[in-house]
């Protein structure tokens, strides 16, 4: 049974691979340490750029101010707390390898790719799982069960699903990568991605 399980912030990408020549690896954004940036005071005006890859950001200043949609960045460490209140670190605990850096996106999230680097394949970037989705996933919360139920056997997955828009146009071919996968007939190989994959 497939469960439709919303993580609000559970896309984490680090090192996006423009060309052989263009990075966007974050390193560029100043921020204090164990902190993020969402939005809030305009702090990205909109929208923030490493490399040739452009994130776009909204955040709402209505209901005491939330952020609503795109990407925020982080270098937030907690890879423990459960819940809503950690939704900016990165289950990896860190950014990809070295870096102390990464950005959190929520479900349709775009990233442009500008500069002269605008209208070329991206090459791959590092995806990690979210804290608040992964702990959410291994043990439950109040709005869901955890992953593979009580009896561990159900085929729960949870995965990120990549597309190009040219010109207006979403391709129809995608990249899809498992951040969970509890479909396993062994029980022993289910998993919830802990580290950065490319």
């Amino acid at each position: 049974m497939k469960k439709q399980v919303l993580f609000l912030t559970s896309i984490f990408a680090s090192v996006f691979m423009l060309s052989a020549q263009t990075v966007a690896d974050l390193e560029s954004f100043q921020l204090t340490r164990n902190s993020q940036l969402n939005g809030a005071g305009n702090s990205v005006s909109g929208s923030f750029t490493s490399g040739n890859a452009n994130f776009g950001n909204t955040y709402q200043t209505m209901f005491g101010g939330y952020w609503s949609d795109g990407w925020a960045y982080s270098n937030m460490k907690n890879d423990t707390t459960a819940g809503y209140t950690n939704m900016y670190a990165s289950y990896a605990n860190s950014g990809n390898q070295t870096s102390a850096k990464y950005v959190v996106g929520q479900s349709n999230s775009y990233v442009k790719i500008v500069g002269a680097d605008a209208g070329d394949t991206v090459k791959g970037v590092y995806v990690t799982n979210s804290t608040y989705a992964a702990l959410t996933m291994l043990n439950g919360d109040a709005f869901t069960e955890r992953f593979g139920g009580v009896s561990g056997n159900d085929p729960d997955y949870f995965y990120l699903n990549i597309r190009a828009v040219k010109n207006g146009v979403v391709s129809t071919d995608s990249v899809t990568f498992y951040l969970a996968d509890y479909r396993f007939a062994n029980n022993t190989q289910d998993y919830i991605v802990k580290n950065w994959a490319w």
